[in-house]
């Protein structure tokens, strides 16, 4: 068996590899979205009643008061939040303890 040692001939084989794979799997995923669509498509009256009406934005907290630190611990705990998918929060209150 022929050994290869050049490191980017290597690299190469491995990263078109690990590419294919990925692709191959990105197709799988959109595969079984195409058929999870056909198999539950809900009617639109359905659809209309999943829907949930906006709210209102809620009033601006009051700022008065708070040092630099507290105002960062609430942008840092918004973006935390947001991250996990909520778009529209606001933090009304934290507590120290």
């Amino acid at each position: 068996m022929h050994e290869t040692t050049n490191p980017t001939l290597i690299m190469l084989i491995n990263m078109t590899i690990v590419f294919a794979v990925l692709f191959f799997l990105s197709l799988i995923i959109r595969f079984i979205k195409v058929i999870d669509d056909m198999l539950f498509k809900k009617s639109p009256k359905q659809e209309a009643e999943v829907t949930v009406a906006p709210t209102a934005p809620a009033p601006e907290p009051a700022v008065q008061g708070m040092d630099l630190k507290d105002k960062e611990l609430i942008a840092v705990l918004t973006t935390a939040i947001m991250a996990y998918g909520y778009k529209d929060v606001r933090i009304h209150s934290i507590v120290k303890k």
